[in-house]
């Protein structure tokens, strides 16, 4: 030290000793910093863990919603597989319906013919020269002899008519449905004249080559000669 003290000057000392407080200062004052910035650090990191976990929460997130978006799409694609069908259906019924009016239409037609054709065998004479069986309603209608317009079988004739037009009716069905294995009448002659209850009875007779089997019931006793079968 005493060697020292003789190579440098008081002021020398007084300098270094400034030059030392410095250091000192300056130290304590990176030490400062140093601890500011550790902990600024430490906050740093801190927010970065948050921030990962929130974007790791956010992936997870976003995972989910497109697990969702991709079970949204396939029921889309299934929505739409079924909208394919029930335009597929419903083209094929507006088809079936147009078929069915159409054949529902040549059935009824035919029927008419048939039903027309048992009223002339059944009737001692022709009240008619037109039967035409409703589309909507399946109700019988005519137009008489000698007559320009359409009237309802029930409204126009008495009883012995309507009966004579409802049995060819059912005879008439039976025949286009092909059942034909039995047939009951019940009470055709109770209101029918005389004219036309030999003509209907007849007419019966005759069918039997056409139904297996007719059970006639009449309060008349006519026919009774004729039910051998």
């Amino acid at each position: 030290i005493d060697q020292f003290r003789e190579e440098y000057s008081e002021d020398d000392l007084e300098e270094v000793e400034k030059k030392l407080e410095e250091v000192q200062e300056r130290r304590e004052n990176l030490s400062e910093k140093k601890a500011k910035m550790e902990e600024r650090n430490d906050s740093l990191m801190e927010s970065l863990e948050e921030l990962e976990e929130d974007i790791e929460d956010k992936k997870s997130s976003i995972e989910e919603r497109k697990e969702d978006l991709e079970d949204l799409e396939e029921e889309i694609k299934t929505l739409e597989e079924l909208q394919d069908m029930v335009e597929e259906i419903e083209s094929d019924l507006e088809l079936y319906s147009a078929s069915e009016r159409e054949i529902r239409k040549r059935k009824v037609r035919k029927l008419e013919k048939n039903v027309f054709s048992w009223y002339r065998k059944l009737a001692a004479r022709n009240e008619f020269q037109r039967l035409r069986i409703d589309e909507e309603d399946y109700s019988l209608k005519g137009v008489p002899v000698n007559a320009a317009r359409e009237y309802s079988i029930a409204d126009y004739q008495g009883a012995g008519q309507l009966t004579l037009t409802a049995l060819a009716y059912q005879l008439g069905l039976a025949e286009m449905t092909g059942s034909t294995d039995f047939m009951m009448i019940d009470e055709p002659t109770d209101a029918t004249d005389t004219e036309n209850r030999e003509s209907l009875l007849e007419m019966i007779h005759s069918a039997v080559s056409q139904f297996n089997q007719i059970f006639l019931i009449t309060h008349h006793g006519a026919g009774r000669e004729k039910a051998d079968r």
